[in-house]
């Protein structure tokens, strides 16, 4: 019984026809009798479990709320000893009247459904097929009703009725082939998120501007096109203060400052890891240079010396990454003009610093020949450059980080959002790492210090994870236990391929093993995204009969994909509401339809369901042109 949707109906249907039609050619011969008040409750007892038994399967919290399997089994034996104590009490009369107009209708309407329940239940069970050689174990399956309604998620509400906030992740609503009434299903934040999709399939539509509105953590969501903070912060604002990162004037929302130096003490073991995650997040490894990591690893050796030593000497308001960045490009504080005095001052001042990053980086300098000293620091250079623009001088160099909040335990959850701009993924990617590898940084460390993590979750959104994950690997360490510090990643892409050219493929592995897994918008693409899912589906057994009926012989058995990637393909189309669910918890793939934060049309056509949220959202603005974006 794979499909609990049109099987129930005709299930139900068929029970109901056995039961009328025993009625009406039991009637005569029941006639018309006095029946006691003993036989007439046993009877409406039977008829109540019957009714009840079937409505559980169009509500689900009937079913968990009065514990039916348990309930109903000590209903029906009760029901059982009625019927023996009726005949030996008032009867053979009263127990042939109850049998005929309670017990046996009841059964005929309720034993199609049960005995398909049953079976299905059986022929899903391993130890059943391999014990009873119903085929050689293969026996990929969708989840069913139960695994469905065991994840059924309310949209949370107020008192007053409005859209209140949830722990959890909506996903999708179960669709007609798996559900009479379709619900929605959702998860937990306990484990990680991967949503993949190809462009423009409605990713933000259908998943993340409905999880926005009613995720009741703290979130801090990579926005590569400034859409997410137009939409959503409003509503996000709510629950707590919104920071919107937009040095880039993407978004034309007011943009926050933060600067990562604010509160190290380079003087303390914290303070250096602080600067170390800094140096991870700004000097991308070279993976295609020659020399090998020989000169990224020295320009980090250079960034955290400098840092350390803004950190030692310059005054608050000079301490932040603008002035790291100017000493490097070798600029005067006053002119900004070039002055080779800078950087030969500086190495100076950390050759004669306690602290030992600024001694290893002067030590380096002073070692190198003119020429390979010069390569390290046009390699750290070429990772600031990201630094040049005035509109992101200013967001590094405030006196605030709202980083630092992610980790509270309070009541109010702040919201951050790391606008980039669409066509400035590839030259700001740093600036998305640095966001990202910090925000991270501060939940393992309050976590490290307190051991008490935010509940919920704090929400960490990587919105096209690949174009900034590599040698990230603060984050991609971590996949398997940044959970433990509160922190759900809900990794965005287009293509699995992408994450393991970026990452490698074991840590992708582990991303995947420990993150709920959300595919739609696969297209032309059967070897990749396509080909991946019909390998997780895994397999079933198909038996190839011959004749008819009860003298059909089995002749071979065929063992084949529940899923070819070619179908994966048609099931999953760009705008198609179908998308494939494979839960954390090892539990059977799910197959739902997705549903929008508002009507959704595309050429007129309704693509998707829109859900009930209300009027929470913003409209998207278009984006900023070149001559009225910040300087």
């Amino acid at each position: 019984m794979n499909n609990y949707g049109p099987r129930i109906l005709i299930n139900i249907f068929t029970g109901g026809t056995l039961a009328a039609l025993w009625l009406c050619m039991v009637s005569p011969l029941v006639g018309s009798q006095h029946v006691s008040d003993t036989t007439q409750f046993w009877g409406k007892t039977a008829w109540a479990i019957a009714i009840i038994y079937l409505l559980s399967y169009g509500f689900p919290m009937l079913r968990r709320r009065l514990r039916l399997p348990i309930t109903l089994s000590i209903a029906t034996a009760a029901v059982g000893f009625g019927f023996f104590s009726v005949g030996a009490e008032a009867g053979r009369e009263q127990a042939f009247w109850l049998s005929c107009c309670a017990l046996v209708p009841v059964s005929l309407l309720v034993g199609p459904l049960a005995i398909s329940s049953l079976t299905n239940t059986l022929s899903r069970n391993r130890w059943f097929r391999e014990t009873f050689r119903l085929g050689n174990g293969d026996s990929a399956t969708w989840a069913n009703r139960d695994e469905y309604h065991a994840r059924v998620m309310q949209i949370p509400r107020t008192k007053e009725g409005k859209l209140g906030w949830t722990d959890h992740i909506l996903l999708g609503a179960t669709t007609f082939r798996h559900d009479i009434m379709p619900r929605l299903v959702g998860i937990k934040t306990g484990v990680h998120l991967c949503t993949v999709g190809m462009t423009s399939s409605g990713k933000s539509a259908t998943s993340q501007w409905p999880n926005y509105v009613m995720y009741g953590g703290a979130g801090l969501i990579v926005d590569m096109k400034g859409e997410h903070a137009q939409v959503t912060s409003k509503r996000r604002s709510e629950i707590g203060p919104v920071s919107v990162f937009d040095p880039l004037n993407i978004t034309d929302l007011p943009s926050a400052t933060c600067n990562v130096l604010v509160g190290i003490d380079e003087t303390t073991d914290d303070g250096l890891q602080q600067i170390a995650a800094i140096r991870e997040a700004l000097i991308l490894p070279e993976k295609k240079a020659s020399s090998g990591p020989h000169f990224a690893d020295n320009a980090g050796t250079l960034l955290e010396g400098v840092i350390t030593l803004v950190c030692h000497t310059h005054p608050p308001e000079l301490r932040n990454l603008a002035t790291v960045a100017r000493i490097i490009e070798s600029r005067n504080l006053e002119t900004g003009v070039y002055d080779e005095q800078v950087w030969s001052g500086a190495v100076y001042e950390m050759a004669n610093c306690p602290l030992g990053q600024c001694v290893s980086a002067a030590k380096l300098m002073i070692d190198a020949a003119d020429e390979e000293g010069g390569s390290f620091k046009t390699t750290l250079s070429k990772n600031l450059r990201w630094i040049a623009g005035e509109g992101m001088k200013n967001f590094l160099s405030g006196t605030e980080n709202p980083l630092l909040e992610l980790p509270t335990l309070g009541e109010k959850k702040p919201t951050i959002y790391v606008v980039v701009g669409l066509g400035n993924e590839n030259n700001f990617k740093h600036y998305i790492r640095l966001m990202a590898a910090m925000g991270v940084y501060y939940l393992r460390r309050d976590f490290r210090n307190t051991l008490q993590k935010p509940s919920p979750s704090v929400l960490v959104g990587l919105d096209e994870y690949p174009l900034y994950a590599e040698g990230l690997d603060s984050i991609s360490n971590g996949f398997g236990n940044l959970r433990e510090a509160g922190c759900m990643l809900w990794v965005g892409t287009q293509k699995i391929s992408q994450i393991k050219e970026a990452i490698g493929e074991e840590h992708c592995t582990l991303l995947l093993q420990s993150s709920t897994v959300q595919i739609s918008g696969v297209s032309n693409d059967n070897t990749d995204v396509a080909k991946w899912v019909s390998d997780q589906l895994g397999k079933r057994t198909l038996k190839k009969k011959q004749g008819r009926g009860l003298m059909a012989k089995e002749v071979r058995e065929k063992i084949v994909p529940l899923m070819t990637p070619r179908e994966v393909e048609d099931t999953l189309r760009q705008h198609a509401a179908n998308q494939i669910i494979f839960p954390a918890d090892g539990g059977s793939p799910m197959w739902l339809h997705r549903r929008a934060y508002k009507d959704f049309r595309i050429d007129g056509r309704r693509c998707f369901k829109p859900l009930p949220l209300g009027d929470v959202f913003e409209e998207r603005r278009s984006p900023q042109s070149p001559s009225t974006s910040r300087s």
